[in-house]
């Protein structure tokens, strides 16, 4: 099926995270969140509430240098991959760091910062998520599987409030 695009309009940096803290729970596992947008767009808070809606801790920091940061739940398992390929030059660079093995992580919810540099090492099924700045406002475009896209539709009753329906 074809993926439903929304974009959600959010006036603050609380408004992004919960929308993504939202969003963390109806997401399956393992899934793999593109996210791509300028510098300052919104992409690091928008992971802080992947973070929190999956039950950790939501102070996450950008792993631009470190390229990968693995949030564990209390059961000791990968939840949540933070990467960040801004300083990798493509697939192959990603591929050979290793960090592909993280797509067989059984629980784990990974979202790239920077994703469009290692488009060709992506899975097919992969959720882009792109993020555009206009002053305070952040538009977040979300391109989900149907079924998922009806689930957070229901569970938004408050900002971010959707701004535009692509489909």
């Amino acid at each position: 099926m074809e993926p439903q695009c929304r974009v959600y309009c959010s006036q603050s940096a609380a408004a992004t995270r919960r929308l993504a803290a939202r969003l963390a729970p109806l997401l399956p596992r393992p899934a793999v969140l593109a996210l791509d947008g300028e510098m300052g767009a919104g992409k690091t808070v928008f992971v802080s509430g992947l973070a929190h809606g999956l039950g950790l801790p939501d102070q996450v920091a950008s792993p631009t240098f470190a390229l990968a940061f693995e949030h564990v739940d209390t059961a000791g398992r990968i939840v949540l991959v933070h990467m960040d390929a801004w300083r990798l030059p493509d697939a192959d660079a990603f591929t050979a760091a290793g960090l592909d093995l993280y797509f067989d992580e059984p629980h784990a919810l990974l979202a790239i910062e920077w994703a469009q540099n290692i488009a060709g090492a992506l899975p097919a099924d992969t959720i882009a998520v792109r993020f555009t700045a206009d002053g305070d406002t952040r538009h977040i475009e979300l391109c989900l599987p149907p079924d998922i896209a009806a689930a957070l539709d229901t569970s938004l009753s408050e900002e971010p409030a959707p701004c535009l329906s692509l489909n």
